[in-house]
Order: C-alpha cells, then structure tokens, then sequence
C-alpha cells in the first residue's frame, strides 16, 4: 500500500506542465521496454517449441528403430516429416526475429547466443532429415531385396540343354599336330647334325689345302699350277656347298607338302563328321 501511495504522488507531481515531457519520456521508454520484454518473451516460447519438436522427432526415430510389428510406419514417416517441416518454418520465423532486432543492441552477447541456438535448430533439422532420407532409402533396399528373394524361391528351375563336346576330334587333332611338332624338331635336329658335319669337313679341307700347298712348294710346282689348283678347290667348295643346300631344300619342300596335306586330310575328317573345322 505504501509503494502504491508513493507512485500516485510521483505520477501526480509529474502531470504537472512543467513536467510534461519527462512523464512522456518515461511512458515511452516504459512501453519500449513492455514491448522487448513481450517480443523477446515470444521468441523463447517459440526457440522452446522448436526444441521440443525436435526431441519429439528424435523420440519417433527410436520408435522407428525398435520396428515394432504393432507400429505403422507409414503413419510414424509422415508424423515425422510434418514436425520436420514444422521445424524449418519455426527456424524461418526465428531468423526473422533475430533480424529485426529483437534482442536489445546494447548487449550483443545476448544476440550472438541467440543466432547460436537458431543455428543449432537448424543443424538438429537437417540432421533429422538426412537421417529420414537413409531410412527411407534402406527401407527401399529392404523391399527391393525381399522382392527379388520372392523372385528367386518362385523361380522354375529346369535341366540344361544337351552339349555334345567332340573331344575325341580334338584329341586326334592334337595327338596330330604332336606327331607333326616332333618330325619338325626331328628335321631341325637333323639339320644341326648335317651343319656340324660340313663346319668339320670344311676345318679338314683347309687342312688338305695347307698341306697340298706346302707339298707343291716342296716339289717346285709353278704358280701357274697353283692358282689352277685353287681355282678347282674353289669350284669344289661351291660344288659342296650346292650339293649341301640342295637336299635341305628337298627336305623342307616335302615337309612343307607334307604338312599341308595332313591340314587337308583333317580338315576333310572334320567336315565328314560334322565337327569344327581346323586349318
């Protein structure tokens, strides 16, 4: 009561004339603070709701997790998405005020841990929908497995087609091409044999030759019957070396001949037969 009785003589001093404008200065400034009080009361309200959208969001996702045969999860998906999008629209409103300037300029802390917890509401959003986009798509993987077991257990199995392999064909045709591998190395070996014959023969003529030139010296001969000499050891080499490569080509001609009709022969086995075709 005494409070009461000493704000009615203060008013009353105050409506004075000459105290006119300092009773206006303190109305305003008295509705200017009423006012920040009421808006900075409904931005708590609102960051307040937010939040508990956000927990009753998070509690849904358990709910989801637990996939209980009792639940509709289709019921629980669009509760969720509608409290996600609840959510984003309070953040819009909640960027809004923070805009505007409902916090007081005079304490920029307050400001500052103001856009904090609305960047914290954002963040809690997006990660809800991030985490209801990964159920959706598991949930989409399960159905698409299940829907391919079920493909799979209906599925008719049947015996398969009959195969006829032609191995004793292709053993006779390898059991060929070996017996044609092994005349060639054959012929290789042959040959070797025949060229270190000739590479000795050839050491024992230029040995002859030495020594019949050193028995013409000795008996005086002239180096017209000389050269004569040489002259015919000279064709003698060429007659040898012609003698020698002449029946290696004979040799390598049959083969080749040989080895063509052995190709022909099989190749006609296989067309009689119905198998494929070698070359």
């Amino acid at each position: 009561m005494a409070l009461q009785t000493f704000i009615r003589k203060v008013i009353k001093f105050l409506t004075g004339t000459r105290h006119k404008f300092i009773l206006q200065l303190l109305l305003k400034l008295s509705f200017a603070k009423e006012f920040r009080n009421k808006f900075d009361q409904n931005m708590e309200t609102l960051y307040h709701q937010t939040n508990k959208l956000v927990q009753e969001t998070q509690l849904l996702f358990s709910q989801l997790e637990k996939r209980s045969p009792n639940l509709d999860l289709k019921e629980i998906e669009n509760a969720i998405e509608f409290k996600i999008s609840l959510i984003n629209s309070n953040c819009e409103r909640l960027d809004v005020l923070c805009l505007k300037g409902s916090i007081s300029p005079i304490s920029p802390f307050k400001r500052q841990n103001a856009k904090m917890r609305v960047d914290q509401l954002k963040y809690d959003s997006r990660h809800l929908n991030a985490a209801l986009n990964s159920w959706r798509n598991q949930l989409i993987r399960k159905q698409q497995e299940e829907a391919e077991r079920e493909a799979l257990l209906s599925q008719t199995f049947t015996a398969n087609d009959h195969i006829d392999i032609m191995i004793d064909q292709n053993t006779q045709h390898n059991y060929s091409l070996r017996n044609a591998v092994n005349g060639v190395d054959d012929l290789i070996s042959h040959g070797t044999g025949i060229l270190d014959s000739l590479r000795s023969q050839r050491i024992t003529l230029k040995g002859a030759h030495k020594r019949l030139i050193d028995i013409g010296n000795t008996l005086g001969l002239s180096n017209t019957t000389m050269r004569l000499i040489e002259h015919r050891a000279r064709q003698d080499g060429f007659i040898l070396v012609g003698g020698a490569f002449l029946p290696l080509l004979r040799v390598l001609l049959v083969e080749e001949v040989g080895r063509a009709n052995l190709q022909q022969q099989l190749a006609e086995e296989n067309r009689l037969s119905g198998g494929p075709g070698w070359v």
